[in-house]
């Protein structure tokens, strides 16, 4: 983190936004499937890790092993970091329970979430710190949305008054415009990502506090884990 920005650890993404994220905002990565989302939210979460941040990662759409393994793909080694990442795990209660520290039941209850989700903040203490949740869809195929929107607002307000920076996926296509909006409307930023042919695109929707472009970016994950957004 340098002075008010949070770099995303993407060079071409950071230039197109003053040099990264706001400090202590929440941004929306919104897209279909396969168009690079997990792989943006993991390089900003390994960003952190590599310049001594601490990080919360929500895994909800599959465990903290399938995280680790997704990004140790690309180079991006979260067990080198482990004393400074805290997993909250949302998805193994599906196959009989987890090993975490922080583990959830299920994902219908968003007070035991709420709770959860606290504790592993308060794990990581007062520094900057980054968040990420993956995905919210998830979390709105278990639970009323209104009652996920809300849970996502609160969350957001934990994040921001404890010094993070929260990064929620969001699959596009999934759900009803009205909700897709409210989650947009109380997020600081959004960007939205596409396929165009075999190409990924990338596009800054809104970013507050920053002067930026709506223009689609081209946007390239190499198996190295060199990102690139021009």
């Amino acid at each position: 983190m340098a002075g008010d920005r949070v770099s995303t650890g993407v060079e071409g993404l950071d230039g197109a936004m003053e040099g990264g994220f706001p400090a202590n905002s929440t941004v929306i990565l919104m897209g279909s499937d396969g168009t690079g989302k997990e792989s943006l939210v993991n390089k900003f979460v390994y960003q952190g890790l590599e310049e001594g941040e601490e990080s919360m990662y929500v895994t909800l759409d599959g465990s903290p092993d399938d995280v680790k393994d997704d990004a140790d793909y690309y180079g991006w080694d979260f067990t080198d970091h482990d004393d400074r990442i805290v997993f909250v795990d949302g998805y193994s209660w599906q196959a009989g329970g987890s090993d975490e520290q922080f583990a959830l039941d299920g994902l219908s209850d968003l007070n035991q979430m709420n709770m959860t989700f606290t504790d592993a903040l308060n794990a990581l203490g007062n520094e900057s710190k980054r968040v990420a949740i993956h995905s919210a869809s998830t979390l709105l195929l278990y639970t009323d949305p209104k009652s996920a929107v809300k849970f996502l607002q609160v969350v957001g307000a934990k994040s921001s008054s404890s010094g993070g920076c929260l990064v929620i996926t969001l699959e596009e296509g999934m759900h009803d415009e009205k909700t897709v909006n409210t989650i947009k409307h109380v997020a600081d930023g959004v960007i939205k990502t596409k396929l165009d042919g075999d190409d990924k695109k990338l596009s800054i929707q809104r970013m507050d506090k920053t002067d930026t472009s709506r223009d689609w970016k081209d946007f390239e994950v190499d198996d190295s884990g060199d990102i690139t957004v021009s």
